[in-house]
């Protein structure tokens, strides 16, 4: 016995045509007006692009940045003694602003609460 298709299926598969290969602008909208789930829909694309992994020159490398980040905030910790560097770090939006005895007695308490440390090239 055959499943039958929801009402909606049955309309998003007559809006799509197997044979057709189309833009990617045009295969977007379609995806859209296609849609008919109450949630956020994704879409996979995969790519055959006939590499030999093995070969290092045709490694495949690269980052991407996400439209809305990753959703983790980071906590930058600033090691500088210069004042001047000091105000420009906090007015850039750092979370923690050390200079030398603060930094080593914070580091010594090993409650690290930040994820990033800026170090001023004097401490290096």
């Amino acid at each position: 016995m055959a499943k039958k298709l929801s009402k909606n299926v049955v309309v998003a598969k007559k809006l799509v045509s197997t044979s057709d290969v189309l833009p990617l602008n045009e295969a977007i909208e379609l995806a859209k007006k296609a849609s008919y789930a109450k949630f956020n829909e994704s879409v996979d694309i995969a790519l055959n692009l006939n590499l030999d992994t093995r070969k290092a020159e045709q490694q495949l490398r690269g980052a991407i940045v996400l439209p809305n980040g990753s959703g983790k905030s980071v906590k930058v910790l600033v090691a500088t003694d210069d004042v001047a560097s000091q105000k420009a770090s906090k007015a850039a939006g750092a979370d923690y602003v050390y200079s030398g005895a603060e930094l080593n007695e914070v580091l010594n308490q090993d409650k690290y609460d930040f994820d990033v440390i800026v170090a001023d090239p004097k401490w290096c």
